[in-house]
C-alpha cells in the first residue's frame, strides 16, 4: 500500500510519480528543442556543353486530314441517340432517331461510287437497321442495343 503522510495528507507515491514524470517531461521537451535541425543541400549538376535534344523547329505534317462523310457522322450520332432512347425503354423515340439515320444514309449512298467498298458496306449497315427495327417492335430492346452498337461501330470503320 502507498505511504500517508497524516501531517501532510500526501501520498507520498503518487507525489513522487508526478514530480518525475514531470521532470521527464520538461527533458524531452528540451532535448528536442535542442536538437538539430535538418540541413538543406543544393546540389549542382554539371550540364553537357552538348545539349540532348535538339533545338530544331517542330514537324508539320503536311498529309491532308481523311475526309469525313458528314452524312454519315450524322448517321452515327443518331445511332447513339437511338442507343440512348432504347436504354431508356423509349421506343419510338429510338425509332424516330432510327428514320433520320436511314434518311442520312441514304444521302451518304447517292454520293458514293456504285462499285466502292463504302457503297457496298452502307447497303449492308441499311440491311441490318431494318433488322434493328423489327428487333424494337418485338420488344427485344437489348438485342437491337448490341446490334446498334455494332452498326455504329461499322460505320466509324467507314468514315
Amino acid at each position: 500500500m502507498a505511504d500517508y503522510d497524516k501531517t501532510t495528507g500526501f501520498n507520498t507515491d503518487r507525489y513522487q510519480f508526478r514530480f518525475g514524470a514531470c521532470w521527464y517531461l520538461l527533458l524531452l521537451v528540451l532535448f528536442t528543442s535542442c536538437a538539430p535541425k535538418p540541413a538543406e543541400e543544393t546540389v549542382t549538376v554539371k550540364t553537357s556543353r552538348h545539349p540532348t535534344v535538339s533545338a530544331a523547329t517542330p514537324r508539320i505534317s503536311t498529309s491532308p486530314l481523311p475526309v469525313r462523310d458528314p452524312n454519315i457522322e450524322k448517321a452515327g450520332d443518331l445511332f447513339a441517340e437511338a442507343i440512348v432512347h432504347l436504354h431508356q425503354r423509349q421506343s419510338a423515340a429510338a425509332l424516330h432517331a432510327l428514320s433520320l439515320a436511314d434518311a442520312e444514309i441514304k444521302r451518304a449512298l447517292s454520293k458514293t461510287r456504285q462499285n466502292g467498298n463504302t457503297h457496298d458496306e452502307l447497303l449492308s449497315v441499311l440491311g441490318e437497321l431494318q433488322t434493328v427495327r423489327e428487333a424494337i417492335h418485338r420488344g427485344m430492346l437489348d438485342d437491337a442495343i448490341r446490334r446498334l452498337g455494332s452498326l455504329n461501330q461499322k460505320l466509324d470503320s467507314l468514315n
